[in-house]
């Protein structure tokens, strides 16, 4: 799109233009199988479902569809989205405290132990990733990875080496970065459900909806990630 006319023209037009293309190719950057991406994107029989399977998705959508649903349903208003406010508030009130904000510092040699110099652009960044990791998979992630933030930042600096499909050797930081946040999020899947405590349902439903397709955990770590990133 080159005019801002268009904008409107495109966000009406819901039917003919659609986002899977470029939904498929990002799980294939990031490592997911084609077999899992063609099961994510399964529609399922609706004769052929249980009385359990209908009750949890009665459209019979393919669980790409579902996981769109439960965005909207989490972060429509309402109850549900009170609740991720209410904790964002609670948690970016605990952020905004001076020894918090010190970790965002960058303060030359030579500056007064009194004064610090805070880069605006980390201490966004540490305040919103901390904000939402914690609102999203509650604290498990920075108990399981305490350089969960410098990984993430390395992988969102440096994510376009891995979506224009470039060597490796372009980006040995960004494969790097999400090699190890595979890890976080593959080690939080395997903590018990006890341990997961304060994990939004966006989450808590995509990991039941990803289990009861037979995903392997690598993959479901992937999934969690990108509902993560996004």
């Amino acid at each position: 799109m080159t005019h801002p006319d268009d904008i409107a023209a495109v966000h009406k037009n819901s039917k003919t233009l659609v986002f899977d293309g470029f939904v498929r190719n990002l799980m294939a950057v990031m490592g997911v199988q084609p077999v899992t991406v063609d099961n994510l994107y399964h529609r399922p029989n609706k004769y052929e479902m249980t009385p359990a399977e209908l009750n949890y998705n009665p459209g019979a959508k393919h669980f790409i569809d579902l996981t769109h649903d439960r965005y909207i349903s989490q972060l429509s208003p309402g109850p549900r989205l009170d609740i991720l406010k209410s904790r964002f508030l609670q948690y970016l009130d605990q952020e905004l405290h001076i020894d918090r904000l010190c970790k965002a510092s960058i303060s030359p040699a030579g500056t007064p132990k009194t004064a610090k110099n805070i880069s605006l652009l980390k201490m966004c960044r540490n305040v919103i990733l901390t904000c939402n990791s914690n609102i999203l998979f509650g604290e498990s992630l920075f108990q399981i990875d305490p350089h969960l933030l410098e990984n993430y930042c390395s992988f969102d600096d440096e994510n376009w080496v891995m979506l224009y499909k470039m060597p490796r050797f372009f980006g040995k930081k960004v494969y790097e970065a999400r090699r190890k946040l595979g890890q976080d999020f593959r080690a939080y899947l395997e903590l018990p459900v006890s341990e997961r405590e304060g994990a939004a349902g966006l989450v808590t439903e995509s990991e039941r909806g990803m289990r009861g397709l037979g995903m392997d955990e690598s993959e479901m770590a992937t999934q969690l990630f990108l509902v993560h990133w996004s």
